[in-house]
């Protein structure tokens, strides 16, 4: 039998204009082959870029194509031979803005959509 199952990434940035971009993530069950640099998140005025290492995703057996920030529909969408890139707009994919009086907080989903099934063949 097959099963299929979703491995996530919470991905929180908090900015301020006197606070540097701070983040944090947490790779689930992936954790395991977590490398230093391997997730690196940009926060520009209207966007966030997540940025993978190819490294990892080779290591992980997991495809660029698999991955998406909130939506199935909101892919890769650039990169280099080293990293892909997902950049969303802070209104698109499910990206939720928060703001205090001091901090904007952006919380949005990386998800990996492969089968569970098929990656450990």
């Amino acid at each position: 039998t097959s099963t299929s199952s979703t491995v996530s990434t919470a991905i929180t940035i908090a900015t301020s204009p006197t606070t540097p971009t701070s983040t944090s993530a947490a790779l689930g069950s992936a954790s395991k082959a977590f490398l230093p640099d391997a997730l690196s998140v940009q926060c520009r005025v209207a966007a966030i870029t997540v940025s993978v290492a190819r490294v990892f995703l080779l290591n992980t057996n997991i495809q660029d194509s698999a991955l998406y920030l909130g939506m199935p529909g909101c892919g890769v969408n650039g990169g280099n031979n080293t990293h892909v890139q997902l950049t969303v707009a802070w209104d698109e994919c499910g990206t939720m803005l928060v703001h205090n009086e001091t901090f904007y907080t952006a919380t949005v989903m990386l998800f990996n959509s492969m089968d569970l099934a098929s990656s450990l063949n």
